[in-house]
């Protein structure tokens, strides 16, 4: 037989320690990894997931993720990403959530992309309380279609601060954010002759910038006041394209498995 005809080494697949549950009712395999849990987390919230897992079954048929031998197979995400999923299922610390940006923008990825809509919120609640300098939370909010209401404050640092956006900020933010950042910069300037240009309007009147030019939806508004005279808003240009609406186990094992994870 020619070495291109031969046939591919099988590669072994091992359980997952702690995600592979002595109690679960679903076997998923995400690479060379089995996953035992229960089927409960995906499908009360995933139509990706309750079309994969569709019961009852046919009589005779035997159900993807029913053993070892017939799992569930995943290809669109890999093993580490999903333990991280599947750690927000099972995290024994209730209502305590300690991982990284990155993990969090992992598990983000998967909520996305799957339809876990509560899990997606948790992520973002978690991304909230964390210190993203104002040219990554814009970049990474934008990227998963984030509310832009949670971004006034990094527009405004962005607005307020000295120095202008730079090439590569603004090739990170992309060609659209950078100039409706700019547009707000100038609004919010009283511009002299020869001498810098400090910011002039109220905080009352940068939330009504910033809502005017970064297009915020109309529920957005309780929060940004209108109290105050400042700039003529009606006059104001900005691109024509708006941003994007930002539209059992042991614990001990459970930390060992984060701990690996990162």
């Amino acid at each position: 037989m020619s070495r291109n005809n031969a046939t591919p080494p099988i590669t072994p697949v091992r359980r997952h320690n702690p995600w592979y549950i002595r109690g679960g009712n679903v076997v998923v395999q995400v690479d060379d990894v089995l996953f035992r849990i229960h089927d409960i987390f995906l499908l009360r919230e995933s139509a990706y997931f309750r079309s994969k897992l569709s019961y009852p079954r046919p009589p005779g048929d035997i159900a993807e993720g029913s053993s070892d031998n017939n799992p569930l197979v995943i290809y669109d995400a890999d093993a580490e990403a999903f333990a991280r999923l599947v750690w927000v299922f099972y995290n024994p610390h209730y209502s305590v959530y300690t991982a990284t940006l990155e993990e969090w923008t992992s598990i983000l990825t998967l909520a996305n992309q799957w339809g876990f809509g509560e899990v997606r919120a948790l992520a973002i609640r978690e991304l909230e309380k964390m210190d993203i300098d104002a040219i990554s939370k814009i970049h990474l909010y934008q990227s998963f279609k984030i509310e832009s209401t949670y971004l006034k404050g990094a527009i405004t640092e962005l607005a307020t601060r000295e120095k202008p956006i730079s090439l590569e900020e603004g090739n990170k933010l992309g060609m659209n954010t950078s100039l409706q950042i700019a547009c707000l910069r100038e609004a919010s300037r009283r511009v002299k002759p020869a001498l810098p240009s400090p910011v002039t309007v109220t905080e009352d009147d940068m939330g009504k910038l910033i809502r005017k030019l970064f297009k915020f939806p109309p529920e957005a508004q309780s929060g940004l006041s209108t109290a105050g005279a400042g700039p003529n808003l009606d006059t104001l240009s900005s691109p024509s394209d708006p941003v994007p609406a930002y539209e059992g186990h042991n614990t001990k094992d459970t930390n060992a498995a984060m701990s690996k994870s990162r």
